[in-house]
């Protein structure tokens, strides 16, 4: 994953199916060197698995991606308008993907949040302490 630099939060748009738009800002992240690889790489792969539940399950058109490092903190969101996603499901689930995700945060001290949305959709929300 290659991760930019932005003095000014920028939105970006791809495609990452046929079926799904993703936009995404990254902020933060002056240089690689300033975060141990093993983090960057647990970063890319939680990614992975939350867009790639995205295009898998939630039959989600547009999806939003937000990586910020600030204050001491990294914060991943990762918000869609697919169908939703039974939170109290999501933390006792045995499915390996979020199991993985689990597995990577523990690593860090890092929590996750799942929500769905009243209005449609799934919202998570990871934090993991940079200190």
């Amino acid at each position: 994953m290659t991760i930019y630099t932005l003095q000014q939060p920028t939105l970006y748009q791809i495609n990452i199916s046929e079926k799904t738009a993703l936009e995404y800002v990254v902020i933060g992240f002056e240089s690689s060197r300033d975060y141990p690889l093993a983090l960057l790489n647990n970063l890319y792969r939680i990614i992975q698995e939350l867009l790639n539940n995205i295009i898998k399950h939630a039959g989600a058109s547009n999806a939003y991606l937000e990586l910020v490092a600030e204050q001491g903190q990294l914060r991943i969101i990762v918000d869609d308008n697919g169908k939703g996603f039974d939170s109290s499901l999501a933390m006792r689930s045995s499915g390996i993907g979020l199991e993985n995700i689990r597995a990577k945060l523990s690593l860090y001290n890092g929590e996750m949040e799942i929500t769905r949305k009243p209005e449609h959709g799934t919202l998570v929300v990871i934090r993991i302490p940079l200190s």
